[in-house]
C-alpha cells in the first residue's frame, strides 16, 4: 500500500551543490522496505487510505517560500501533457517564458501527479511503533524509519503519526532529525522538519494532504548556509468519475 504525499521541490537549493545532497536525503522516502508490524488501528487508517487511492482527483496546489508563491492545478482527467498548468506567481499572471519552461518540466512525467522531485511515502518505511500520548479523541505513535541503502538517515530521522481516534484517520504524519547529521561530505544537516497535515472531504469521506511543510538549515563545506521552508497547500478536491 502506498499513502502518497507529494514532496516538495526545494527552490532555494536551485544550482547549488548542496541541492543534489539534501535530494538525497528526502529520497530515502522512496525506497523500498520491508514489511513492519503496523498497530491495528493505524492498519485500518492505512487500509482506507488505499481505498481511496484507487479514485482519482483534479486539485489545486499552492507552493509558498522565501523567493515566490506560485498556484498551479491538476487534473488527471486531462491529456498527459496537460494534467498540471500554472495559474500564478505572485498572484499575477506568469509570463510565455514561465510557462512555457513549467510545462516542459511538469508535463513530461509519465507518472500522473508527480514530476521527477517527488517520491511516494510507505507505511512500509515504518518500524518501532510505540504510543507517544493517547487522549479521547486522538493518539499520537512515534516511529522510526526503516531503510536499508542509507543507514545514517535511519538511524537520525524519526517520526510521528497523530491518528484521528474515534473516526480511524490520519490527521499528521511528521518527520525530523533527532541531532545534527552528514548525508555526504562535507554536508550538515542541522535542522530537517516535515509535516504532512491530512483533511478529510466531506463530499466522499477521503482522507486527503492539506499541507506538506518543510524546514532545512544546513551547511555545505563549512561556508554555504541554507535555511530554507517550503509549505505546499492543497485544495479545491474534485472527484473524477
Amino acid at each position: 500500500m502506498k499513502a502518497e504525499i507529494y514532496l516538495i521541490e526545494i527552490k532555494p537549493l536551485k544550482g547549488t551543490v548542496l541541492k543534489k545532497y539534501l535530494l538525497s536525503i528526502i529520497s530515502v522516502l522512496s525506497v523500498s522496505f520491508l514489511n513492519a508490524e503496523i498497530p491495528q488501528a493505524l492498519e485500518k487508517a492505512f487500509n482506507k487510505m488505499e481505498k481511496d487511492s484507487v479514485f482519482k482527483y483534479a486539485y489545486y496546489r499552492k507552493t509558498i517560500n522565501q523567493q515566490e508563491s506560485m498556484l498551479e492545478s491538476y487534473n488527471p482527467a486531462a491529456s498527459e501533457d496537460e494534467r498540471w498548468k500554472l495559474i500564478s506567481i505572485n498572484d499575477n499572471q506568469p509570463d510565455p517564458r514561465r510557462i512555457e519552461e513549467y510545462n516542459s518540466n511538469k508535463n513530461n512525467s509519465k507518472q500522473p501527479g508527480r514530476n521527477s522531485r517527488n517520491f511516494a511515502f510507505d507505511r512500509k518505511h515504518m518500524k518501532n511503533f510505540q504510543i507517544i500520548t493517547e487522549s479521547d479523541s486522538s493518539i499520537v505513535y512515534g516511529f522510526d524509519l526503516e531503510n536499508q541503502k542509507n543507514k545514517k538517515m535511519a538511524e537520525y530521522l524519526t517520526g510521528e503519526i497523530i491518528l484521528h481516534k474515534n473516526s480511524d484517520w490520519i490527521r499528521q504524519i511528521s518527520l525530523y532529525n533527532q541531532a545534527p547529521f552528514s548525508p555526504a561530505f562535507s554536508v550538515k544537516i542541522d535542522t530537517f522538519r516535515m509535516a504532512i497535515k491530512y483533511h478529510k472531504l466531506v463530499e466522499t469521506g477521503a482522507v486527503k494532504i492539506k499541507t506538506i511543510t518543510t524546514r532545512i538549515k544546513a551547511k555545505a563545506f563549512l561556508v554555504k548556509k541554507i535555511n530554507t521552508e517550503v509549505k505546499q497547500e492543497y485544495f479545491n478536491y474534485r472527484l473524477i468519475k
